[in-house]
């Protein structure tokens, strides 16, 4: 009677053991959840790639029927680059009795407000401050995923939600004979913290938001934002965009509203040299200032349109890159604007002033 009852929970144990370890190498068998990342939007910004010890959160969800029965898998997790791959810890897997999940993602980490994101991807972030110099925040685009590639890395695109402005300087072809000497420059009046909300996404999923400003503003007397530095045009020299030079460069900005009479502004002050050595002529501006919202859509030469109040360039948009040109001659300054999105060039602005 004893011997028998013993052969049985012998049996008992053999059977728990087996199905422990089949447990474990289904588990196993299916392919962890992996990211990469894709910055060719940043290309064109002072930070021009992931560096070694970067983390960004990610946010995914798994889901059958529809986004509204969807489980969480990924609640603001730091996914951190090491200099090749990105790693997170613990390890998630694909779950195969789910059709889809959903995943977006902030960079740098810990920029979102706690417990202020939804399944959908929409969030709104700290109250972030920017400083002119470095990317404040990156939202990647919302991926969704189908059941067919859980074998695959999630390939995560990143997108600026800042601004990029960079103002250069050039002479207008009537006076290539001269000497322009601009210097100084300086850029007041910019708005440096509020808070990003993404409300929606668009049909190619990318994040569409709105900033919220607070009243706080540049120090207009420091880097990066003014420049003693002399810029010189030399004779027969300076004229034309490809031999603009630069006065500020690579300032990483938060959107904002451009008043035509108020806000943003530049204020410059240069001279204008003509004829040589000893019949030299020199015509000083010092300070002469204007604000970013006076800039207009029209085309060069078409005064007509100037200052309609809907030809005005009456923000700058998140993930857009202004490039402003100042066009010096003797009697007026032309200002040119051209805009793109990091990569290829939308459009042109003018503006006779």
């Amino acid at each position: 009677m004893s011997m028998k009852k013993v052969v049985i929970l012998a049996a008992a144990a053999l059977t728990l053991a087996a199905c422990a370890k089949t447990y474990e190498l289904q588990e196993n068998a299916q392919p962890k959840i992996g990211f990469s990342t894709w910055n060719e939007t940043m290309t064109k910004a002072a930070k021009t790639a992931f560096a070694a010890n970067d983390e960004f959160d990610v946010y995914g969800f798994k889901w059958n029927a529809g986004p509204a029965n969807q489980t969480t898998v990924f609640d603001g997790v730091d996914v951190k680059f090491d200099g090749t791959k990105w790693s997170y810890s613990p390890l998630r897997f694909w779950d195969s009795n789910f059709d889809n999940y959903t995943f977006f993602a902030a960079y740098p980490k810990d920029q979102l407000a706690d417990g202020e994101y939804a399944q959908n991807g929409y969030f709104v972030s700290q109250n972030l401050a920017y400083d002119g110099q470095k990317e404040v925040l990156l939202v990647a685009q919302k991926k969704d995923v189908e059941k067919t590639n859980y074998n695959k890395t999630v390939e995560l695109k990143f997108k600026h939600v800042g601004s990029l402005v960079d103002i250069k300087v050039k002479k207008h072809s009537d006076i290539e004979s001269a000497k322009v000497e601009v210097t100084s420059i300086a850029v007041s009046g910019i708005k440096t913290t509020g808070a990003f909300t993404v409300s929606s996404y668009d049909a190619s999923n990318n994040p569409v938001g709105s900033w919220a400003a607070t009243s706080a503003v540049n120090d207009a007397t420091v880097a990066p934002y003014h420049s003693n530095s002399t810029v010189t045009l030399a004779k027969n020299a300076g004229v034309g965009t490809a031999n603009a030079s630069n006065l500020l460069t690579d300032l990483v900005l938060m959107p904002q509203e451009l008043a035509k009479d108020g806000g943003p502004k530049i204020t410059i002050s240069y001279k204008i040299t003509t004829g040589e050595d000893a019949t030299a002529d020199e015509i000083t501006f010092s300070d002469k200032s204007f604000y970013f919202g006076q800039f207009d859509k029209s085309e060069e030469g078409e005064s007509e349109k100037a200052n309609k109040e809907n030809d005005r360039i009456s923000a700058w948009m998140p993930g857009v890159h202004y490039t402003y040109y100042i066009t010096i001659n003797a009697n007026a300054i032309t200002f040119t604007a051209s805009i793109d999105d990091w990569s290829t060039e939308t459009g042109h602005y003018y503006l006779v002033y």
